[in-house]
């Protein structure tokens, strides 16, 4: 008789860490949309969203939707850096040229 093998997220307490991670992924990429300071948060959800991806293989997340919205946010964030400082780098090259 052949046995399957046990799935290591059939545990509760891996299945609770996997939801925990996907909400803390949401967290850091919300906190993330604050341009320049949300460099690091961005970064860490990012991070916290390929943790999660890869821990899961494949298995049912009941908050995979918290974990899609952390990868959104925290790749909005980053891009939303990067305008900003375009932005402010035009504002202060044209201040210069100007004077």
């Amino acid at each position: 008789m052949r046995t399957l093998p046990i799935n290591h997220l059939s545990r509760p307490v891996n299945r609770i860490e996997l939801i925990n991670r996907s909400l803390r992924c949401f967290v850091l990429g919300l906190v993330g949309l604050v341009p320049l300071l949300g460099i690091p948060t961005s970064a860490m959800a990012l991070v916290q969203y390929w943790q999660v991806t890869r821990r899961s293989d494949g298995s049912w997340n009941p908050a995979e939707r918290y974990l899609n919205w952390g990868l959104f946010l925290g790749l909005a964030g980053l891009l939303l850096t990067l305008i900003a400082g375009a932005v402010i780098g035009l504002a202060i090259v044209q201040s210069v040229a100007g004077n």
